[in-house]
C-alpha cells in the first residue's frame, strides 16, 4: 500500500485526515512544518505528500517547488481552505498534482486518491523504464554495433505525454522508428472499443493500403485481442495473421488502463526480424505502452474535472429554477437541445460544444438579480417590469466573466438579440450575434413553448416549430430555424424522455 505524509500545521485537520487515510489502509506520517517533512523525505521513501498550502515559515508551494526538484516520484497533493486564483495558478506552475479543498468529502478524498495513486505508478514505471534503458546501453554498446544510437532515438520518443488533445506528432515519431529501426513495412496503433479498432496512428513504408483490411471491426486480430482483453485469459505475448507471402504481428497494449494494439506488418517472415531485435523491439512497445496509459490517464482526470465543473454550474442553474417551480428542469433541456442542434448543424469542435452546453446551463444565471414575483407573474408586465427582466443577460454576463478558461460572456448576454436587431440589451442583428447566442435563443423558445406556464399550456413538437419558422428572419436566424426543422424527430424524442423527469422535480417543488 502507497506510503503519504501529510504535512499540516493545523493538528486536529492533519490527525483527522492520518485516521482517514490510516483506516483505508495506508501507512501514514505527519509533519507540521515543511522543513520537518524534507527531513522525513530525507529518510523514508513516500509515494503521496499530502501539504496545506498556508503554513508559517516554508508554505507548501515552496515544498513542492522542492518536492519536484530532489523528489520527482512522489506526487504532491496541497490542500487548501480559502485561497486565491493567483495563488492557485502559483501553485500548479511549482509541479502542484491536484488539489483537495477544505472541507473535504469522503468522495472528493477518495477520488483524488485514485488519480494521485494512478499517478504514481505511472511515474514509477517510467523511472523503471529509464534505469531498464540505462541498463541496456551499458550491456549491449559493446556488443551492438549502431544500438547505442538507436536506443538514445527510442528515449527522446513521445517526450510530452501531457499534449493530450494531439499526441499526432508523438505517434507518427513512434512509426518512423518502427519503419526505419525495426524493419517494418506496415506500423499502425489502434485502441479498441466496443465497436472496434480506433486508428491512433497509421503508416506504411510503401504507401500501400492493403494492411488495413485487417484492422476492421471483425478482423481476426481484432476479434481476438477484443475478446480476451475482456475476459480473464490471459493475452498471448505475440499474435501473428498470415496474409499469403506476407506476415503480421499484434502485440497488447495498455491493459488495465485501456485496450489496444501495436500492428506491424512485414513483408518477411516476422518472427526472424523480432527475434533478431528482440531488446529493443521490447524497449519499443514499453515506450509506446507507458506513452499511450499516460495520456489515457490525464484524459480520463480531465473528463472527472469536466464532469464536477458541469454538476457545479448545474447546481448553480437550479437554484435559479427554484424561484419558479414551471421552470423546473429547463436549463437541463435547453442544453440538451443547443447541443442537439450544434451536432446537426457539424464543424464544430468540441472544446466549442462544451462551452455552448456550459452557456446553455447558464444563460438564466443573471434572474438572480430579478425579483421572483416577477418570474412568477401570471399576467403582464408593466414597461419598468419588462425592463427589470430584460436586464437579466447583462447581469448574468457579469457573472460569469470570472469562470477563468471560458468564454461565456457573449453567449450569456446575446442569448436574447433578435436576427432583425430588435433584441436586447445590445440590438445585435444578424451575423453580429454569436453563433452559440442564436442557438441558445431557439433551444430557449422551443423549450418554453413545449413546457407548461402558469399563463398558457405547452405547444406539441410540430406546432411549436411552426411558429419559430413563422418568426425565421425576424427573430430567428433562418439557418438555425432549419436546423431546427430537420431536427424535428430528434428534438421531440429528447423532449419527451425529458417530461418525465420534469414532472418529478415539479412534484419535489410542489412538495417542499
Amino acid at each position: 500500500m502507497e506510503r503519504i505524509l501529510i504535512v499540516e500545521d493545523d493538528e486536529q485537520a492533519g490527525s483527522v485526515l492520518s485516521d482517514i487515510l490510516t483506516g483505508q489502509g495506508f501507512r501514514v506520517d505527519t509533519a507540521d512544518r515543511a522543513f520537518r517533512a524534507l527531513d522525513l523525505l530525507d529518510l523514508n521513501s513516500y509515494d503521496i505528500v499530502f501539504s496545506d498550502i498556508e503554513m508559517p515559515g516554508m508554505d507548501g508551494i515552496e515544498l513542492v517547488r522542492r518536492l519536484v526538484k530532489t523528489h520527482p516520484k512522489v506526487v504532491p497533493v496541497l490542500l487548501t481552505g480559502f485561497t486565491t486564483e493567483a495563488r492557485i495558478i502559483e501553485a500548479m506552475r511549482a509541479g502542484a498534482f491536484d488539489f483537495l479543498s477544505k472541507p473535504y468529502t469522503q468522495t472528493e478524498l477518495n477520488a483524488l486518491l485514485e488519480r494521485a495513486c494512478g499517478r504514481r505508478r505511472v511515474l514509477v514505471e517510467h523511472d523503471g523504464y529509464r534505469r531498464q534503458l540505462e541498463r541496456m546501453v551499458v550491456e549491449r554498446e559493446d556488443a551492438i554495433t549502431g544500438t547505442n544510437e538507436t536506443l538514445m532515438e527510442l528515449q527522446a520518443l513521445g517526450p510530452s505525454s501531457y499534449e493530450v488533445r494531439d499526441m499526432s506528432g508523438a505517434l507518427e515519431e513512434f512509426a518512423d522508428f518502427a519503419l526505419s529501426h525495426l524493419g517494418a513495412d506496415t506500423f499502425g496503433i489502434f485502441a479498441l472499443e466496443a465497436g472496434g479498432p480506433e486508428q491512433l496512428v497509421y503508416s506504411d513504408r510503401f504507401g500501400r493500403r492493403v494492411d488495413r483490411n485487417a484492422l476492421t471491426a471483425d478482423a481476426p486480430l481484432a476479434r481476438t485481442v477484443l475478446a480476451q482483453s475482456t475476459s480473464l485469459a490471459p493475452l498471448p505475448e505475440t499474435l501473428f495473421l498470415e496474409k499469403g507471402n506476407q506476415q503480421a504481428g499484434c502485440w497488447p497494449l495498455g491493459l488495465g488502463v485501456f485496450t489496444g494494439y501495436l500492428y506491424m506488418g512485414y513483408d518477411n517472415p516476422v518472427g526472424e526480424i523480432i527475434e533478431a531485435q528482440r531488446y529493443v523491439f521490447r524497449l519499443f512497445r514499453n515506450r509506446i505502452d507507458a506513452y499511450l496509459k499516460e495520456h489515457y490517464l490525464v484524459r480520463r482526470h480531465e473528463a472527472q474535472l469536466r464532469r464536477m465543473f458541469v454538476t457545479s454550474i448545474q447546481a448553480h442553474a437550479r437554484s435559479i429554477e427554484a424561484k419558479d417551480i414551471y421552470t423546473a428542469g429547463h436549463c437541463d433541456r435547453v442544453e440538451g437541445y443547443a447541443e442537439l442542434l450544434a451536432r446537426q448543424a457539424g464543424g464544430f469542435s468540441e472544446d466549442w460544444i462544451f462551452n455552448l452546453r456550459v452557456g446553455a446551463i447558464l444563460h438564466d444565471i443573471g434572474k438572480i438579480g430579478v425579483p421572483s414575483a416577477l418570474l412568477c407573474k401570471p399576467g403582464a408586465l408593466t414597461p419598468e417590469e419588462q425592463r427589470q427582466v430584460q436586464a437579466h443577460p447583462a447581469i448574468g454576463s457579469r457573472i460569469v466573466r470570472t469562470l477563468e478558461g471560458f468564454n461565456l460572456t457573449s453567449s450569456i448576454r446575446h442569448h436574447h438579440e433578435r436576427f432583425d436587431g430588435k433584441g436586447y440589451p445590445d440590438r445585435l442583428k444578424g451575423e453580429a450575434i454569436p453563433m452559440e447566442a442564436r442557438l441558445i435563443l431557439a433551444a430557449d423558445t422551443f423549450d418554453a413553448m413545449t413546457s407548461n406556464r402558469p399563463y398558457r399550456r405547452a405547444l406539441a413538437t410540430d406546432r411549436a416549430i411552426e411558429e419559430l419558422e413563422e418568426f425565421s428572419g425576424n427573430q430567428f436566424d433562418p439557418e438555425v430555424v432549419k436546423l431546427i426543422v430537420d431536427a424535428a424527430p430528434l428534438l421531440e424524442e429528447s423532449r419527451q424522455a425529458s417530461t418525465l423527469k420534469t414532472n418529478c422535480l415539479q412534484d419535489l417543488a410542489r412538495a417542499g
